[in-house]
């Protein structure tokens, strides 16, 4: 088994080497099936990511949540902890800590997630993630028992990836197969 960093780079470089008409094509896909999901179809608060680097972008689902009205909430990395803030539209994101989207000053807090769509370098079929090694999202989840989906490709859901205690669960995984 390769090391989490080994892991990173060839899952990280297989991603940066799809074209933008399969980028957007997953996202077609993953956001229909998000769409029909019964946890995304009950939830009123839906906490969520701002793509990067080839992430599976989210912008349709976007479009989706804002219409329907249930409150859409992305991360904003303050004193070193992942806190979600409410959007109400895309004009309300800057760029951020590492160069990603979020929340500008003026966003208010989120309530408490009902759904959280989870990015990941790659994710064992069980649920384990591996991330960009900040553990952003391991302590995120560690302390939010809301539904967790979390949102790849599918050449980044694994049979198994480099385990360590901390290491957290999503519920489920979504990809564009």
């Amino acid at each position: 088994m390769y090391s989490k960093k080994e892991l990173r780079k060839r899952i990280i470089n297989r991603r940066n080497a799809l074209t933008q008409i399969e980028v957007l094509r997953a996202g077609e896909i993953i956001a229909e099936k998000v769409l029909r999901h019964p946890a995304y179809q009950d939830a009123s608060v839906i906490y969520a990511y701002s793509a990067t680097r080839n992430e599976v972008p989210l912008d349709l689902l976007f479009s989706h949540i804002f219409t329907a009205g249930k409150l859409l909430a992305l991360p904003k990395i303050e004193h070193g902890y992942m806190n979600f803030h409410v959007i109400s539209g895309l004009k309300d994101l800057e760029k951020g800590t590492f160069g990603i989207y979020e929340p500008k000053p003026f966003c208010c807090m989120a309530p408490k997630p009902e759904l959280i769509l989870v990015p990941g370098v790659a994710f064992t079929k069980d649920g384990f993630r591996l991330g960009y090694g900040g553990g952003f999202y391991d302590r995120f989840l560690c302390d939010n028992s809301a539904y967790s989906i979390g949102i790849g490709y599918s050449f980044q859901v694994l049979d198994e990836i480099p385990l360590e205690a901390f290491d957290r669960q999503v519920s489920e995984i979504i990809t564009e197969i």
